[in-house]
């Protein structure tokens, strides 16, 4: 609880219904930083707004996820659970139709993480198999967290073999509410109500 923390800053966040909380990821209803387009590669700036514009229809009011500080185990990131807070987001954007969809940028969902730590390529192809679109930006701040939890990613880093880059991800509402009503949780399946 200390208030100088971002964990105390998004429990602040949920607390005064700025933030919701769907499991391992929470989410705010904002609109995308417009400040993001400045950190694409100009070459690929026509095909993000054209994504923007034709796809999204606009850049908010958008869902964007943030991983949970207050999750069971803050080094721990599961596929099941990932998915399961995206459908509880999805869920969610269905009962509002005035967002346009789900906007994120993280290194998790950078190539080059995949390669470096095969046990995350779920988190990028996860979205690239449900249409999404995706676009590098600028270099992952050191802060940002690629450093924690793998001696691997810490080494390679150290060595300069691996640079991670911020990737934009854009997954339209109607791509997102295909995906949650095709999608069922496990504790459905066993006929409980998801957690």
């Amino acid at each position: 609880f200390d208030h100088r923390s971002d964990a105390f800053e998004e429990l602040c966040r949920i607390v005064t219904l700025r933030r919701f909380h769907a499991g391992q990821l929470g989410f705010d209803i904002m609109s995308m930083p417009r400040t993001w387009l400045l950190k694409v590669h100009p070459a690929v700036l026509p095909q993000v707004i054209r994504e923007l514009v034709v796809r999204m229809g606009g850049i908010g009011p958008i869902a964007m996820p943030h991983l949970n500080y207050w999750r069971r185990n803050p080094l721990l990131m599961t596929q099941n659970e990932n998915e399961r807070a995206l459908w509880r987001i999805a869920k969610s954007i269905e009962l509002q139709p005035n967002v346009k969809g789900f906007i994120g940028a993280s290194w998790f969902y950078c190539a080059s993480v995949g390669e470096i730590s095969p046990h995350l390529a779920w988190v990028r192809d996860f979205f690239q198999d449900q249409g999404a679109f995706l676009v590098d930006m600028e270099p992952a701040p050191v802060r940002s967290g690629f450093m924690i939890g793998s001696e691997k990613r810490r080494r390679s880093y150290g060595e300069g073999k691996f640079r991670p880059r911020q990737t934009l991800v854009l997954w339209p509402r109607n791509d997102m509410l295909r995906w949650a009503a095709s999608y069922q949780p496990e504790s459905m399946k066993q006929g409980r109500a998801p957690v």
